[in-house]
């Protein structure tokens, strides 16, 4: 019989939810979803709407968690883990034929040296409790595959991975500026709105897509060439995306930044902060897609924006790459033989659909 698969997540996740439906379809075991809670009040106000993977057992917050099967592959979200798996690692680990991967974003680069320190230790604390038990890293960007390899996994054990978000369906025609920039996420100092909107003054409309921190001013009110439209429902946000010129992230940290995955499934070019871990689909081989910048700031993305708005698109070339190497079709498989990897039954290490060449 194969192996059971349990994924520990703090909450059922519209960036995590896709790939699971797509993985319990393929997987020939078991395949559990334990989630601390279901959705956040703030991912509510923000447009989420998620439906649970209905391929997968779902381990809602007022169900018992102790009928779990310790004997699994357990995809913990995190070294430390969610608050669920905490609670129950001490049974879990207890069994010698339990085996964990941790699925992990690269942790901040925010906040002076201390912080940093900090956050890194209270890591390491996390992965040592997992020291007898941890089979490899499924690392969720660059810079979690960098960090893993400071924590002391072996390269052949830290397995690029990403979060697959679910291939756009509606098409409805929105009124957007044309050769619109577009931003996607909750405006704030950390996403760095208030650089972006000084780079596309007298260069190119800019449509504001999300919440904004509260006590934030990034300057949008008073500028004519942006426009505003707050939060949207997520299962909308491929109809704004489509119409775009290019979407924007100019993020000081962004552990992923999902929207990149959605706007390349649009066929839509992407500007990217190099700290956000999404710029990962922006340099790998392939089809032109956008531009990654170094630095976030005015300057820089200025001249991106401009290099991608007087760039060719070839859109219809963007949808079918990430069809191909990003979508949970392609990536659910993926993951498969990135467990039996870990788990010592393959002995290569698999390669990433989205590393792996041009279009075919």
């Amino acid at each position: 019989m194969t192996r059971p698969v349990v994924f520990w997540q703090p909450i059922l996740s519209i960036h995590q939810t896709p790939l699971l439906e797509e993985f319990g379809r393929i997987y020939p075991g078991p395949v559990y979803l334990v989630v601390d809670k279901l959705i956040p009040e703030t991912r509510a106000d923000a447009g989420w709407n998620v439906r649970p993977p209905s391929s997968v057992q779902l381990i809602s917050p007022d169900e018992d968690v102790a009928g779990v099967p310790s004997r699994a592959m357990h995809v913990v979200s995190g070294y430390v883990g969610p608050r669920r798996w905490v609670q129950e690692r001490k049974r879990v680990l207890s069994d010698d034929q339990a085996d964990v991967i941790v699925m992990v974003e690269g942790f901040s680069r925010l906040g002076g040296p201390l912080k940093r320190a900090a956050r890194f230790v209270k890591q390491w604390r996390g992965r040592m409790h997992l020291r007898h038990h941890l089979r490899g890293v499924l690392a969720i960007g660059q810079r979690a595959r960098r960090q893993a390899k400071r924590m002391g996994m072996p390269v052949e054990r830290i397995y690029p991975m990403l979060y697959a978000t679910a291939l756009p369906r509606t098409k409805q025609q929105q009124q957007i500026p044309q050769g619109a920039a577009v931003f996607v996420g909750r405006r704030s100092e950390r996403k760095n709105t208030a650089e972006l909107i000084r780079a596309t003054a007298g260069l190119c409309p800019l449509v504001l897509i999300g919440p904004k921190e509260k006590g934030y001013d990034d300057g949008a009110d008073t500028r004519e060439h942006v426009h505003v439209l707050g939060p949207i429902a997520n299962e909308s946000l491929a109809d704004f995306l489509r119409e775009a010129a290019v979407l924007v992230l100019p993020s000081w940290y962004d552990g992923w930044g999902a929207v990149v995955n959605e706007a390349l499934a649009c066929g839509t070019p992407v500007v990217c902060s190099r700290y956000a871990g999404a710029a990962d689909l922006i340099t790998s081989f392939g089809p032109f897609r956008g531009v990654v910048v170094d630095r976030p700031d005015e300057e820089q993305l200025r001249e991106a924006i401009a290099q991608v708005l007087h760039a060719k698109q070839e859109r219809a070339v963007i949808r079918a790459w990430a069809e191909q190497s990003i979508s949970p079709a392609a990536v659910a498989p993926y993951l498969q033989e990135c467990l039996l990897a870990a788990a010592g039954n393959h002995a290569a290490r698999p390669t990433a659909p989205w590393h792996a060449g041009v279009v075919r």
